[in-house]
């Protein structure tokens, strides 16, 4: 909670979009979706009128958002925001709409409820209508932010250049599930392991050829006892030795390690590990 927003939060033309999103998204919600139908409460007006309100109330709501948004911009030009300030600025930001909605509501409407029920209920259905296009607005930059990172690596590092490793001539100890030697070899020679249920295959060369061993063992386990020698998660399904990459090639089915050896396919890169696994790539070279 005390890490930084990420830039994109903070950038000026985001919160923009963001908030013409929420003012469209609000005027269509608060106006047909029935348990907070605006329509019951202005049951008494004709219908122009009672549109102008409808408009009135979500414009002057979102109005309170774009002052909020070109304070929050000022203030993040300084510093960055953590992520919980970041959190009750945006319950600071939901608290003043309540209030300002109940005052409208009950000093200019008339309406006929108390003050505390008016507010009450604001206080569902306002973070019910702004929860929806926050959280695709948070994840549409979120998922943009992260392709724009990675085809910026992508683009600075494609082809390895076989820079070595310190444990290039280390032999590691495979071991099973109780900690039983099961298989000793050069990491040099290891390509990749890949799980397969309770198992792992752990893929090397022998002889020139590809060749794999099972092993009763866990991915994650060997994931742990092998980061530090230069492999790396690219899937869920597969470490990798950073060592043996030749290029990391974009398909239309979305990335794949090239190893250095006609003798080896390419394994997959899953979205989750994208971004950590190129970084890597590009880091090492």
């Amino acid at each position: 909670m005390n890490q930084k927003i990420p830039e994109y939060l903070a950038k000026f033309s985001v919160n923009i979009q963001m908030l013409i999103f929420v003012l469209v998204f609000s005027i269509v919600f608060a106006s047909v979706y029935t348990p907070f139908d605006l329509n019951a409460l202005y049951q008494s007006l004709d219908d122009l009128m009672k549109a102008v309100y409808i408009v009135i109330t979500v414009v002057g709501c979102v109005s309170i958002l774009v002052i909020s948004r070109l304070i929050l911009w000022a203030v993040c030009k300084r510093e960055r925001i953590s992520m919980l300030q970041y959190i009750i600025w945006i319950a600071a930001e939901i608290v003043t709409i309540v209030f300002v909605y109940a005052v409208f509501s009950k000093f200019v409407l008339d309406d006929e409820r108390a003050f505390g029920e008016i507010f009450e209920r604001a206080l569902i259905f306002v973070p019910s209508i702004l929860f929806i296009p926050y959280l695709v607005s948070y994840m549409y930059y979120s998922l943009k932010e992260k392709n724009r990172k990675l085809n910026t690596l992508l683009d600075k590092q494609e082809i390895w250049d076989n820079k070595p490793y310190t444990h290039v001539d280390e032999v590691f100890n495979f071991c099973d599930e109780k900690g039983k030697l099961k298989l000793s070899m050069l990491l040099a020679n290891v390509y990749y392991i890949a799980a397969a249920d309770n198992y792992v295959n752990i893929y090397y060369i022998d002889n020139g050829h590809l060749v794999h061993y099972m092993l009763r063992n866990n991915l994650k386990e060997l994931e742990e006892k092998l980061q530090s020698k230069g492999f790396c998660r690219n899937h869920r399904s597969y470490i990798v030795n950073m060592q043996k990459i030749k290029m990391i090639s974009r398909e239309k089915e979305g990335l794949f390690i090239i190893f250095d050896s006609d003798e080896v396919a390419p394994v997959p890169v899953s979205k989750t590990y994208s971004e950590q696994i190129v970084e890597k790539f590009a880091s090492s070279n």
